[in-house]
């Protein structure tokens, strides 16, 4: 038997390159059937033959049936290892602990990835291995991240990093770098993403497609500070490596050098680029991807004068837009699901560790009193049995009304939504795609007669294009759940600020509060407090002249409060009090329950916003 294993093993591992993976993944469990162990050296064979038969259908992808073999696969391996030398078996549970890890985890079975990925973790370090208990770590923050606490994946992820330059530099650490650089663009820390990024860059990867990954992510964030030219220096990089990749990486490499053609004005090669995105994504049916392609479509055809086809454009990324936040609630569902069953593991294994510990003091206690309240339990427990069965109905009717209740709370939370997005998109985008159109038509009229019109056009063209995906980008995050803290809106106060006065000449001193309780704010009140921002910066830029604007944001008694100062020119605040931006700001701020003053004199314009929170 062991030797017919052992050429069976070999013959299968060289044909495994040469046939179907799904025939040598059935091979190998019509083999693994016949093989059982006898607790001893020899029949390790029969284990690793399990292991390789679970290996090769995660190849297959065929998550359920690798989890049965791996398994079985741990199950042998427990009876095996009372018979044999402490650690003997070490190297083939370590092999199988990374298997089970990861396919829990493409199971999203979180918390059983991050248990398998824990045994992985301590037999690496029992055998001194620091790169498997580095990638055990990293196991870990990836169910973490998997399950929303960004937090805990980064310090955990920050630790397998750290194990890692210990050792020669090579792909594992190049991708450690790139998991530790999304993590901190997940928490906002954008200038240690972009230093973890450039390490995962210069850090030799066999797997042009991590690099090529981790060369878009650069070109990124470059296009979110619009310096161009370095986002196009990225993507050219990244060109050289993308191709024969997965199709996801192929499609956000063309989504990604269209954004930047669409910035630099070539709308063609633009949509050429936009075009081959959007059949991959379409085939996938990622709406995430096609909600970003199809904005970046609808921009480039109003570029070009086609109004009506962009406005079908912004149609269509409206629906993926939808469809994809409906599968963004149900992945929400689940990681919450997931997070309340890790607690409820650790609450079970606390109690029973209570239980072992009080179980003797227990035993004494009842033997001497059994006898004088045994009659006593007895009626005791008669009640408590009817009391549980009353209990339990009780309990079925609150859990079925809760489920109802849910239901219909989402069911209203996503027709609001839809409704919200649907109205922002006719109202934000509306006029403004109208404008690049009409001003598209005068631009073409103008290039052969008037070139200094033509320059002046095409400028406008450019302000209203920034201004439209400003917009967008408002749109998108206003509707995304995780926007719902009050911390958020300070956060996006200060990125409209900064973007809005950037190469303006006018310097802005921002003050923002520390936040104790980070509280949810509804997306209507979060959409007029924006406003409100955009607007009060917009009126210092056309019209203070100023060379310096204050803005401070404060909490206070339940109140979100806005203060904007400029060393301007000032105006005369009683006849501009009820100009176009003064009384939007006013509107929008008494839609909240709120107030807004302005004064303003030579020294300067002062306005404030006091809006209650919800």
């Amino acid at each position: 038997m062991n030797y017919r294993i052992s050429a069976l093993l070999y013959l299968l591992f060289v044909a495994a390159y040469s046939q179907a993976q799904s025939t040598v993944a059935d091979s190998l469990s019509a083999l693994a059937r016949t093989c059982s162990a006898k607790n001893n050296m020899q029949d390790t064979a029969c284990l690793r033959l399990i292991n390789i038969t679970a290996r090769a259908w995660f190849k297959e992808q065929e998550l359920d049936s690798s989890l049965a073999w791996a398994e079985r696969s741990e199950a042998l391996a427990e009876a095996m290892a009372r018979t044999l030398p402490d650690g003997t078996l070490d190297p083939h549970r370590m092999m199988n602990e990374k298997l089970l890890s990861m396919a829990n985890y493409f199971a999203s079975r979180y918390p059983e990835s991050i248990s398998h990925a824990l045994k992985l973790e301590q037999i690496a370090t029992r055998m001194g291995d620091t790169a498997t208990q580095a990638a055990a770590m990293n196991y870990q923050g990836y169910c973490y991240r998997g399950m929303g606490e960004n937090r805990r994946a980064y310090n955990i992820t920050l630790k397998a990093v750290r194990l890692l330059e210990q050792l020669p530099p090579g792909p594992d650490l190049s991708n450690a770098y790139d998991g530790i650089a999304v993590l901190c663009k997940d928490l906002n820390l954008t200038d240690s993403a972009k230093y973890y990024q450039r390490l995962a860059i210069a850090t030799p990867n066999d797997n042009p497609g991590n690099t090529s990954n981790s060369l878009l992510a650069m070109a990124e964030y470059h296009m979110d500070e619009s310096t161009m030219d370095s986002a196009a220096y990225y993507i050219a990089k990244a060109e050289q490596l993308v191709q024969g990749q997965s199709p996801v990486s192929i499609a956000h490499f063309y989504g990604m050098r269209g954004k930047v053609r669409f910035f630099q004005h070539e709308y063609d090669a633009a949509l050429a680029d936009l075009h081959i995105a959007d059949s991959i994504s379409t085939a996938m049916e990622n709406n995430y991807e096609l909600t970003y392609i199809h904005q970046l479509q609808s921009l480039c055809l109003a570029g070009l004068g086609g109004t009506k086809n962009a406005f079908d454009m912004g149609t269509k990324a409206m629906n993926a837009l939808v469809a994809d936040m409906d599968i963004a609630k149900a992945q929400e569902l689940t990681e919450t699901r997931m997070r309340y069953e890790q607690e409820q593991k650790d609450a079970l294994t606390r109690l029973e560790h209570d239980k072992v510990k009080n179980q003797r003091l227990f035993a004494v206690l009842g033997a001497l009193l059994l006898a004088a309240i045994a009659a006593l339990l007895w009626n005791g427990a008669r009640r408590s049995r009817a009391s549980a069965r009353m209990l339990h109905v009780k309990n079925e009717e609150l859990i079925s009304t809760h489920q109802d209740l849910i239901r219909t709370e989402k069911a209203l939370s996503t027709q609001a939504v839809r409704t919200h997005v649907a109205q922002d998109i006719h109202d934000e985008l509306g006029s403004q795609l109208t404008k690049i159109s009409l001003l598209s038509r005068e631009a073409n009229y103008a290039r052969t007669k008037n070139p200094e019109e033509l320059r002046e056009l095409l400028a406008s063209i450019d302000r209203i294009a920034m201004n439209t995906g400003s917009t967008l980008s408002d749109v998108v995050w206003n509707t995304d759940p995780h926007n719902d803290k009050i911390s958020s809106l300070i956060d996006r106060t200060k990125e409209h600020a900064q973007r809005m006065l950037h190469d303006t000449g006018i310097k802005l001193y921002f003050e923002q509060p520390t936040i104790t309780t980070d509280r949810d704010v509804p997306p209507d009140w979060r959409r007029n407090a924006i406003h409100i921002v955009k607007e009060a910066i917009n009126n210092a830029l056309k019209y203070a002249k100023a060379s310096e604007l204050h803005l401070a944001v404060a909490l206070e008694n339940d109140q979100f409060i806005l203060e904007f100062r400029d060393n301007g020119k000032g105006f005369d605040s009683a006849t501009a009090r009820n100009g176009n931006g003064l009384g939007n700001m006013r509107d929008r701020a008494e839609r909240v329950g709120g107030t807004f003053t302005l004064t303003s004199d030579a020294e300067g314009t002062r306005i404030k916003a006091v809006l209650p929170l919800p």
